[in-house]
Formats: structure tokens, C-alpha cells, sequence
């Protein structure tokens, strides 16, 4: 992790930094300002994975700037739960945290790479489409009444 993949070099004072799966999950719930009975759910939820993962935080002189999380499985990259602080946006973190995710999923042997975005997130699109990413399909999420 210590060594920027491709053109992607951190800023000065930056460093890209491993986090556990509960320190990852707690770096992107502070961003989304998830309840704390969600927080336990997730956490429970992500222990059930096995497979290879890494979860990987920006941090910068103010904290932690951008966090996401990637999983492999049959050759395949899933990129999760990106979060870039509101702070922090618009300075090139999430293409450096991408980058290095990416990068990651290459040395697991990983060949294609996948991931879900909400299609009203311009910025984030913008950043995938830097590495390649092209919708394959839209979907939407049902909620069951009460």
C-alpha cells in the first residue's frame, strides 16, 4: 500500500493507511452518520465475508479524507462504501483512494473490477469513468411497507 500505483501520488503530508474491517467501517459510518444500531448491523453483516478484502483509508493532516473498501472473488474487484469527507472533496482523494484500491485488486489477481453507484452522484461517477467504469445496468431499491 505504501507505493502509488500508475501516476496516482499522494500529496504531500498524505498517506494512504490499511485499516481493519472495524476500523474501516467505522472511518465510513463517521461519514455517513449512520445510527449506531445500523453501525452494528453492518459490522455483523461484513464479519460473514472470508474472502481476500482490504479496507483502506486517505488520511491527511485534518483525518481521515476518503475511505472505501474492496473485496475479491473469481477474478472479480468489488469496490464498496466509498466516502470522501465533505471537507475534503474535490481535492483528488477518492481517484487516489480508487487508484490504490484498484491497484490492490490487481495483486489479488482480480481481472475485471465492478461496483455500484447512485446515478444522481455526479462526482463519483467522474471519478470512476477516470479508470474505465461504464454503467452495465440501472437498478432501484424497494422498500416492504410496514
Amino acid at each position: 500500500n505504501g507505493i502509488p500505483p500508475g501516476d496516482y501520488v499522494l500529496p504531500s503530508g498524505a498517506k494512504m493507511v490499511e485499516r481493519t474491517a472495524s476500523e474501516g467501517l467505522d472511518d465510513v459510518h463517521r461519514m455517513r452518520a449512520v445510527t449506531p444500531e445500523f453501525h452494528e448491523r453492518d459490522v455483523q453483516r461484513q464479519a460473514l465475508w472470508k474472502g481476500p478484502q482490504v479496507f483502506l483509508s486517505l488520511k491527511t493532516i485534518n483525518g481521515v479524507a476518503s475511505t472505501g473498501m474492496a473485496r475479491v472473488e473469481d477474478g472479480h474487484l468489488g469496490i464498496f462504501s466509498m466516502r470522501t469527507a465533505s471537507k475534503a472533496r474535490d481535492k483528488g482523494y477518492a481517484t487516489l483512494l480508487v487508484a490504490y484500491l484498484l491497484a490492490w485488486g490487481q495483486e489479488q489477481g482480480a481481472t475485471k473490477a465492478f461496483l455500484q453507484v447512485d446515478q444522481a452522484n455526479a462526482a463519483a461517477i467522474a471519478v470512476y469513468k477516470k479508470f474505465g467504469f461504464e454503467p452495465a445496468y440501472s437498478y432501484w431499491h424497494r422498500v416492504q411497507p410496514a
